[in-house]
């Protein structure tokens, strides 16, 4: 089970409502490659809406972990984010597009030719509005096999009669860091 985001605009001004969501029927293919379990929700999702996946919920045998390691790795390597305004610089990311089959939802993605990412001024009042060029994946995320698992499982999460809705879908991956100092 996993609590979804409702009205998905509004998430953002903190309207939105929550809903239960039940990944137990048919709906999921067969050997999906969970790797979130839930106990109980989060106190916290009455007021904050949000797609909740706590660290102790991750479900990774001894190779995943090593991919884990290695891409934590790959956030030391993120460029900074040169669209933040009076010349900040506490936050790191790169952009990438993954494309999915929605009748192979477990298949391994197919990683798209690298584009400029954009959001319209409706959706991001801070940059939106402008073709903001982020520095590509680069392989030691593209190529681990933890990215893969989240992303195949992040698909299969979507209720089967959604995923059917298109035959293909566009994921874009966002590896961001923030950090934080006295000033910034």
């Amino acid at each position: 089970m996993m609590w979804t985001i409702q009205d998905r605009p509004q998430a953002k001004v903190g309207v939105s409502r929550c809903g239960l969501a039940e990944f137990t029927g048919p709906s999921l293919p067969e050997a999906a490659p969970l790797i979130w379990r839930f106990a109980r929700e989060p106190a916290f999702l009455g007021h904050a809406p949000v797609a909740y996946f706590p660290k102790s919920a991750l479900n990774l045998d001894a190779d995943l972990r090593d991919d884990l390691r290695r891409l934590q790795g790959a956030f030391d390597d993120l460029p900074v984010d040169k669209y933040l305004r009076d010349n900040a610089q506490f936050r790191y990311r790169r952009f990438g597009r993954a494309l999915w089959d929605a009748e192979r939802p477990l298949a391994e993605p197919r990683w798209l030719p690298h584009q400029a990412y954009f959001q319209s001024t409706a959706l991001n009042r801070y940059a939106g509005g402008i073709q903001r060029e982020f520095p590509p994946l680069t392989e030691h995320i593209t190529a681990n096999r933890l990215v893969t698992r989240l992303l195949q499982t992040l698909f299969v999460l979507l209720p089967a009669e959604d995923r059917r809705r298109a035959k293909y879908w566009e994921a874009g991956l966002h590896p961001t860091r923030v950090t934080a100092t006295v000033d910034e």
